[in-house]
């Protein structure tokens, strides 16, 4: 069968050329896929921290505990984590996803453009969505977008479009537009143009269409308001502070996108060849058809709603318009092709016309693979890497529960797994009236973050409060991380062992009066001839209480019940300060009182027996062993130090770990008073458990 034959069958058979077509793009996709594969820029990994964080059982926030809608996409969200814990036995997780879901879009693009023109001459029904979909998947502005919600929103709104109108399958259609609106809460433009158009053709009310949307997708909005308190997402009052412009520079701004895409000589062919297609469609009425209206109504609605809202210029939000360009420029490319060839009889039944137009096409087609040769293998977006790698640095060497404060926190809040500070505003909305404020800096500080990133770029408005000394003193610079290209290296800050004050957590005071006070009050303690120490063992709660402990040298003889004794009143003064009460619940607090019990009876007695001097006279302890059952009585001076000859044998109740020598056996132990050889005869066997604890001997 010759060529010319081949093609004469697929004139009447459109699954045969739909089939063509998966097979031709499907192929160039996977190998797309395995270049750009996990790849995408900063916020679309914001929607893939949420993904993850529901996969990993932690409910739809980007900080655990936060209900905060910091994503444009929540639906897109709750995919992308539904396939991730589906898939996780089989390592794929969300960006890889993404990548996945993103060249799926572009082919479901192609193929809905293949099956509008069914009617349509071989070489447009094939040619068309061919050199568009080969386009569409090499073009640079698509790949840097790759794995962003934005390509899969509009492939739907296209499939929802071609249901209602060429199927006419209204509630279908109704419910492919519903699950656009789910994914993208915007793509609600797209759903009202198609039913103005609709209800307009028909001249009646699309009952079956409405109730199809509005019915889950009320359902949807209702979930998110009970969820976030909100259904609004917190990143339009973020994007919009950082608005300041008019029309005409967002406009230019989408030049300068394209231009950055495509030489000067693509961007002109382009635009020229779409010129062509327009008038194309024109010329055979094609605008006048209700979905080529209605797609069209939507993206003239699109780009008037989002300079209206005055936010920024992002690459994401312009799919739908720069797609449906390279649609026309295909259609015109293809049309071209066969205009030149009017000489042929039978140009209808060749593949020559689609030859033509993609040397026609071949100023935007060449200029993308040469963009994929170059970057194959590499993240589209610069700081996908530096990013990468700071988080990645970050999840090996910081707490799991540390908190850390970047301008843009979707690479390295999804690689880190740490709680961020968002200084965008998009996921910590309190940023925004810090902003307003001018008190950044006061924020920061107050939050009490444990890392910052030092990003050069934003060192002039985002992290300008690091000027600050009063902010960044209390932070060391403990990486840097180079960029490939050699530029200024970005620097993580660490926060110092020292707590400082948070305004975030009131509940961790430092305690009354600050250091300094406590310094002073130290240091006027050991004048006087108290002794102040701070402990070095026990629960880490007791680094918390820096109420001094004082020891005065007028005591009673020291034993181990009176050692007890005292140490549970000097824990339970300390326990009872104001700031230490803050600090601890009422149930820590009995846990802490009796681990420190034990702790305190050894440094005591080890205190004071460092201190006790050979001067004291031998007739207090005298009169000690005299009357052993008697009251404690408080005498002047230092205590008195026992016989260096006592032998003890400690008993089930003794309430220390090992003997401790300097203490008189008759005053501690079972039995006190009696002789050694007594006690030896009548207590029980030697044992070397107590209550609670196992100790040794």
């Amino acid at each position: 069968m010759s060529l010319e034959t081949g093609f004469a069958a697929l004139r009447s058979s459109s699954r045969a050329v739909a089939a063509a077509l998966v097979i031709a793009l499907g192929s160039l996709a996977a190998l797309l896929g395995t270049g750009f594969w996990g790849y995408s820029h900063d916020d679309a990994f914001i929607t893939y921290r949420y993904a993850d964080q529901w996969a990993r059982g932690n409910g739809l926030t980007f900080n655990t505990g936060e209900h905060v809608l910091g994503t444009s996409a929540p639906g897109y969200a709750l995919l992308l984590g539904f396939l991730s814990r589906a898939t996780g036995f089989l390592g794929i997780g969300v960006p890889e996803w993404g990548t996945m879901v993103s060249l799926a879009a572009i082919l479901l693009l192609s193929w809905v453009l293949a099956a509008g023109l069914a009617s349509a001459p071989v070489s447009l029904r094939l040619g068309a969505p061919l050199l568009f979909g080969v386009g569409a998947l090499l073009w640079r502005w698509n790949l840097e977008v790759l794995g962003s919600e934005a390509l899969l929103v509009v492939s739907l709104v296209a499939f929802g479009a071609y249901l209602v109108f060429l199927k006419e399958e209204s509630a279908l259609g109704g419910r492919r537009l519903t699950k656009a609106k789910i994914l993208r809460l915007d793509a609600a433009l797209a759903a009202a143009s198609i039913g103005i158009v609709l209800w307009l053709s028909r001249r009646r009310f699309p009952g079956k269409f409405a109730i199809a949307g509005l019915g889950p997708l009320a359902f949807w909005l209702g979930g998110l308001y009970s969820r976030f308190g909100t259904w609004i997402p917190t990143t339009l009052a973020a994007k919009r502070s950082e608005y300041s412009g008019a029309s005409a520079a967002y406009s230019l701004a989408e030049w300068t996108w394209l231009r950055r895409s495509l030489p000067l000589s693509g961007c002109v062919a382009l635009l020229v060849l779409a010129c062509v297609g327009g008038f194309v469609c024109g010329k055979h009425g094609l605008w006048k058809h209700p979905a080529v209206a209605a797609l069209a109504l939507w993206l003239l609605a699109h780009e008037i709603v989002y300079r209206s809202l005055r936010v920024p210029f992002a690459p994401w939000y312009h799919e739908a318009l720069v797609n449906a360009v390279l649609i026309l420029a295909a259609l015109g490319a293809v049309t071209l092709g066969r205009a030149l060839l009017f000489w042929q009889r039978h140009r209808e039944e060749t593949l020559v016309p689609t030859l033509v137009a993609a040397l026609l096409l071949s100023p935007v087609l060449a200029p993308s693979v040469s963009y994929v040769w170059a970057q194959w293998g590499r993240p589209p977006d610069p700081r996908f890497e530096i990013y990468r790698t700071i988080g990645q640095y970050l999840s090996e060497h910081a707490r799991p529960q540390s908190t850390v404060v970047a301008v843009e926190v979707g690479i390295i809040g999804y690689f880190s797994k740490c709680s961020m500070l968002d200084l965008a505003g998009l996921v910590t909305p309190g940023v925004l009236q810090a902003r307003s404020e001018g008190r950044v800096g006061r924020f920061v500080e107050g939050s009490n973050p444990d890392y910052i990133v030092d990003v050069p770029a934003f060192r002039i408005n985002a992290l300008a409060f690091l000027s600050d000394a009063g902010v960044s003193e209390p932070y060391r610079s403990v990486h840097e991380f180079r960029p490939p290209n050699g530029a200024e290296p970005f620097k993580l800050l660490e926060r110092r062992q020292e707590p400082r004050q948070s305004s975030k957590h009131p509940e961790r005071l430092r305690g009354e009066g600050g250091s300094a006070t406590r310094r002073k009050a130290s240091r006027s303690m050991r004048a006087s001839g108290g002794r102040s120490f701070a402990w070095k063992k026990g629960d880490r709660c007791l680094e918390s209480l820096h109420a001094p402990w004082t020891i005065s040298p007028a005591r009673a003889p020291m034993t181990r019940a009176s050692v007890g004794t005292s140490a549970s009143v000097a824990l339970t003064k300390a326990l009872s300060t104001p700031h230490v009460q803050a600090l601890f619940s009422e149930e820590k607090a009995r846990r802490t009182r009796q681990t420190v019990r034990r702790i305190t009876s050894r440094a005591l007695l080890r205190r004071y027996r460092s201190d006790s001097s050979a001067s004291v006279s031998d007739t207090n302890a005298q009169s000690v062993r005299e009357s052993p059952h008697s009251a404690s009585r408080s005498v002047a001076g230092r205590p008195p130090k026992a016989p260096e000859d006592m032998r003890i044998r400690t008993s089930p109740a003794r309430a220390c770990w090992r003997r401790i020598s300097g203490i008189s056996d008759v005053e501690s132990g079972a039995k006190a008073g009696l002789p050694v050889p007594a006690k030896r005869r009548s207590s029980a066997a030697r044992s070397s458990t107590v209550s609670g604890v196992r100790r040794r001997a």
